[in-house]
């Protein structure tokens, strides 16, 4: 047991000793070379769509019959209470509608309204970060930003946002 004890003693001291050892930084001895390792990543991004080519990825899809409504008119568009908006596609399947997508004038006001789904957000939920979007979703519900626009998907089928978020890359 006295064996066992001293080296578990001796390994604490080495261990103890290497950590210490030589913190200092190598530019206080008078050098002027830098060894320190700089590394950066890259976020991921994604490349946001107009409202056109968001209806078009959507109506590729053979396996959902997407109905999909382009509403660009001002009057139909303050039903959506966020500033600055410019056009949504709302999307039906069967009869339900489960997903719109918002195109904003800024990042920022598109910004505005995930950040407001975050405050809101009393569940857990997941969430990601790129470079250019933001994510949160629960189950099959999303909300996602990419620059100036926003998807909304709420549907109780994984398959219908799997198809539209595979469809759109979003």
């Amino acid at each position: 047991m006295k064996k066992i004890l001293s080296l578990f003693a001796l390994v604490l001291c080495v261990v103890v000793v290497f950590c210490g050892c030589d913190s200092k930084d190598s530019t206080s001895s008078g050098s002027n070379n830098s060894s320190k390792i700089v590394t950066t990543t890259t976020l991921p991004s994604k490349k946001s769509l107009s409202a056109d080519e968001f209806k078009s990825a959507l109506e590729n899809v053979s396996s959902l019959n997407f109905k999909m409504e382009i509403v660009t008119d001002e009057n139909k568009l303050k039903i959506f209470p966020y500033d600055g908006l410019k056009s949504a596609v709302k999307v039906n399947v069967n009869n339900s509608d489960v997903a719109i997508y918002y195109v904003f004038d800024t990042d920022k006001n598109a910004k505005k309204v995930i950040e407001d789904a975050r405050s809101m957000n009393y569940s857990k939920f997941d969430e990601e970060k790129g470079s250019n979007y933001d994510k949160l979703w629960q189950n099959s519900a999303v909300v996602e930003q990419v620059d100036n626009t926003l998807l909304t998907i709420a549907d109780t089928d994984q398959n219908v946002t799997s198809q539209i978020i595979n469809a759109t890359k979003y």
